[in-house]
């Protein structure tokens, strides 16, 4: 399997979502998602952004955790919030 594939199955599976959730809250149909895993085609990267923002790990840390586990922590997302109300 594509590690793209695998990384969103991983997050998928660690927030407890199935194919069908993640499939309704990005926005695809769950026929897209079967077609990833058989390799058929490929998320477009405005699709891994939504994957991210459903999940909660940045597109740095998506790719990042590709080689290694790394989520977005409750202490980051505050501090990114605090930095847009900073501005």
């Amino acid at each position: 399997m594509n590690d793209i594939i695998s990384r969103i199955d991983e997050l998928r599976v660690k927030r407890g979502m199935s194919k069908a959730d993640l499939a309704k809250q990005i926005g695809v149909t769950p026929t897209t998602i079967s077609n990833w895993s058989r390799l058929d085609s490929l998320p477009a990267l405005s699709v891994i952004e939504r994957v991210c923002e459903v999940t909660g790990v940045t597109v740095e840390q998506f790719f990042h955790g590709i080689g290694g586990v790394a989520d977005k922590s409750s202490d980051s997302v505050f501090i990114d919030e605090w930095r847009t109300l900073s501005k």
